[in-house]
């Protein structure tokens, strides 16, 4: 009877559906493809990013018929919940939407009015990116870097980091509206063909984009991009751009350069780079010919010839050169062997590491084995030694696994669920540009719908700036993840996001569900620092007026970095650096050391001595002990739930290694790497505060959940202006960086290395 009742409930539901379907084709759906609309960047979307959908030929709002209504944009989340958005599409222009998990369509319909929609879907209207796949844009793509129809891997994919490459054939075409090219890691264009509104190109850069402008004879940079290029020249430094290109092919080897076609160059000034904190990548034929710009948190590259005209256009070294230009620090590429996973798991598994009540895995395998003894061998010696009656197994074995499951019933309920967050605040110092991420791990309590409020704190937040809340999922195929298959449900639950709340949002008991926000925009100067490079060493001061004291914290300058060192025999510096207190990286107590050898705290040991040597012919000659010297480098932890463990090597993850460090993957979250911003000549300081910057209110029925850990990173970019060359030695205080075979270990801060199980 139960499976009739039951069969009969699902064809029923389907039938409903089919008639829902066809009301729906009747009445007005239509796929977002027809018409000219485009879904993502190019056509491609990345599940859980942000994408420009649109122009629409009529904004769905404009109805005569329903002139109140509002068109609502909705996508499955990664736990197979139905997200819906209210957008606005101005004068049917394009808008800003979350995407949802891999297999999740796009509609757009009228709010209440169901049967008036638009709908795009995966693989026919756009292309889903892979997990671990980058997007690149080109306006007018030069020949070599076209993919080959017969070939399943274009010219940019390397093991371990494809790339796709959405073309346009103008920069008109391009989606212009805030934040639209956010999951586009380079945009290639010739200065002849940048816009004349070239706004949304700067705000692009000033976000964290990376922009590669190539010039022309005619070409001419805009006036953010603070270079001059110098009059045409014959282009003979070829070799120059060989060695790039070679260095970026990851085989050594590379096509040259067809000598038989004339080239022209339009050489940089390099002192304007070095002026703009920028560092020349390629010098030949007079200046500069490749020169990397920082700007705001992104960087913009400028290359003195066009590479959208021969021979540099169908140069068979030209992808493997593009490549070189995108890496952040020499060796970020991918390691030997495949991640083992990505950098926003470890993220969300530390943020849910305390924001579920319960216990660890390792807690309930003891008590498992506990268990097992008590079943086994325990039993076994009460009922036939001691009780001799066997037959009384058929009574304690129930008692001992009522009495389990009561227990853990108690211990379960015995923890309280709090809210966890992660804040991670950037400071432009030159600019004045803050932008901030912040994540929370809501936790529910009791099964039922919960709504919050998620937004910046009032010190960090700005005037007309920009906020956006999102749902957060793995990048992977686990439960819960972006690229996971899920099923269909007889009741699908649907929650909204509206602004900077979430509402009613579907939660089972003893789950949780993250969200991330997302903000930027400009505010007072929270930064200040006069920082001056004399013969490679920084000195000056920095300080801070933010809300709060910083941990923690380190100073980074060109592949250098200064911290306090309570050891240091120059005396201890302040290991706080509360606001308005200036952090003089010249001063005592400060330790140097370079930045690949701290961040993954590499350190010499010297064993011996072993052998005792010297010259059998000469009786006075002295004697020798021969030692033995290797370097020593600690695994990164990536099974470890600390932050401060896992915001260092997110930070700067292309300058630790890459995933040949971390065995982690960071395509989802690379935007907050700030390695190229460390190799740049701007200095960066990193440190945690006491502080929250983002204010969360969450309610949860009658309950809501206790607001628990908030660890709060920040990181402030400021500008360093060359000094003049000092004759006089450093002191020791700033002396050249050594190896101390006898000093300790040097640690990052409130690092605990794991042993190497985590890597098995």
């Amino acid at each position: 009877m139960s499976r009739f009742v039951a069969a009969a409930l699902i064809t029923g539901w389907g039938l409903c559906r089919i008639a829902s379907s066809a009301d729906g084709d009747v009445l007005g759906e239509k796929s977002l493809g027809d018409g000219g609309v485009s879904v993502g960047v190019g056509g491609f979307v990345r599940p859980g990013a942000w994408v420009p959908i649109g122009p629409l030929a009529n904004d769905p709002s404009a109805n005569e018929d329903t002139p109140d209504a509002t068109a609502v944009v909705a996508v499955t989340d990664g736990d197979g919940l139905t997200l819906a958005r209210p957008v606005d599409f101005p004068n049917g222009r394009a808008a800003l939407v979350q995407a949802g998990r891999a297999e999740s369509s796009i509609d757009v319909r009228l709010d209440r009015i169901p049967t008036v929609r638009w709908t795009a879907n995966p693989g026919e209207d756009f292309t889903v990116l892979a997990p671990d796949e980058r997007l690149w844009a080109a306006v007018r793509m030069p020949a070599a870097m076209k993919r080959e129809e017969t070939s399943s891997a274009g010219p940019l994919d390397r093991p371990g980091r494809p790339v796709r490459v959405a073309a346009f054939e103008s920069a008109d075409e391009l989606p212009t509206i805030p934040h639209a090219l956010a999951t586009v890691r380079a945009l290639l264009i010739d200065a002849n063909d940048l816009p004349a509104d070239d706004g949304f190109l700067r705000e692009y850069v000033a976000d964290g984009g990376h922009l590669i402008v190539s010039l022309s004879v005619t070409g001419e940079l805009p006036d953010w991009l603070p270079l001059t290029p110098g009059d045409p020249t014959p282009l003979t430094a070829r070799a120059t751009l060989e060695r790039l290109a070679k260095s970026g092919s990851g085989r050594g080897t590379t096509a040259v350069i067809n000598k038989l076609l004339p080239a022209a160059v339009r050489p940089l000034d390099a002192a304007e780079v070095s002026a703009a904190n920028g560092r020349v990548l390629a010098s030949g034929d007079g200046g500069a010919l490749v020169a990397e710009l920082p700007i705001g948190f992104g960087r913009a590259t400028i290359v003195a010839a066009s590479l959208h005209e021969p021979p540099l256009s169908n140069w068979g070294g030209l992808p493997s050169f593009l490549l070189e230009l995108t890496r952040s620090a020499p060796g970020g590429g991918p390691g030997d062997r495949p991640p083992i996973g990505e950098m926003a798991g470890q993220v969300y598994g530390a943020l849910e590491a305390e924001a579920v009540g319960g216990a660890s895995p390792g807690t309930v395998g003891a008590w498992a084995l506990v268990l097992l003894l008590v079943v086994g061998p325990l039993d076994y010696l009460l009922v036939h030694r001691l009780l001799n009656r066997p037959a009384l197994t058929w009574v304690t074995l129930p008692i001992w696994l009522g009495g389990a499951v009561a227990l853990a019933l108690w211990g379960a309920g015995g923890d309280d669920a709090t809210v966890r967050r992660l804040e991670v605040v950037d400071v432009d110092a030159t600019s004045g540009r803050v932008r901030g991420a912040a994540w929370a791990s809501v936790p529910a309590p009791e099964a039922g719908r919960l709504s919050l409020a998620f937004q910046p704190a009032e010190s960090v937040r700005v005037q007309n700036g920009d906020e956006r809340i999102a749902y957060a999922a793995e990048p992977g195929a686990t439960f819960g993840g972006l690229y996971r298959g899920g099923g269909v449900g007889l009741v699908p639950a649907e929650y909204r996001i509206a602004g900077a709340q979430a509402l009613g949002v579907p939660l089972p008991e003893r789950s949780a569900k993250r969200f991330r926000l997302d903000w930027s925009g400009k505010t007072d100067e929270l930064a200040t620092g006069s920082l001056v490079a004399v013969d490679g060493t920084l000195r000056g001061s920095v300080s801070h007026s933010l809300p709060g004291t910083l941990s923690d914290f380190f100073l980074v300058h060109k592949g250098r970095v200064y911290r306090p060192d309570p050891k240091a025999e120059a005396g201890p510096a302040a290991e706080t650096l509360p606001p308005g207190t200036a952090f003089r990286p010249d001063g005592a107590g400060v330790v140097r050391r370079d930045l690949r050898g701290f961040l993954t705290q590499v350190r010499e040991v010297r064993e011996g001595p072993t052998v005792l040597s010297g010259n059998p012919n000469d009786p006075n000659a002295p004697l020798k002990f021969d030692e033995t010297q290797r370097l020593v480098f600690t695994r990164y932890a990536a099974k470890s739930r600390d932050f401060g463990v896992i915001l260092p090597a997110l930070s700067l993850y292309a300058q630790s290694g890459g995933a040949a460090f971390t065995r982690l993957s960071n395509a989802e979250l690379e935007s907050l790497d700030l390695s190229a911003t460390a190799a740049s000549g701007r200095a960066l300081l990193f440190g945690r505060l006491d502080t929250s910057l983002t204010d969360l209110d969450v309610t949860f029925g009658e309950e809501a959940p206790a607001d628990g850990a908030t660890e709060t990173y920040v990181r402030l970019i400021l500008p360093v202006a060359e000094g003049e060359p000092n004759a006089s030695p450093p002191s020791p205080a700033t002396g050249p960086i050594r190896l101390d075979p006898n000093a300790e270990s040097p640690t990052l801060p409130r690092r605990r290395p794991l042993d190497g199980a985590d890597f098995d």
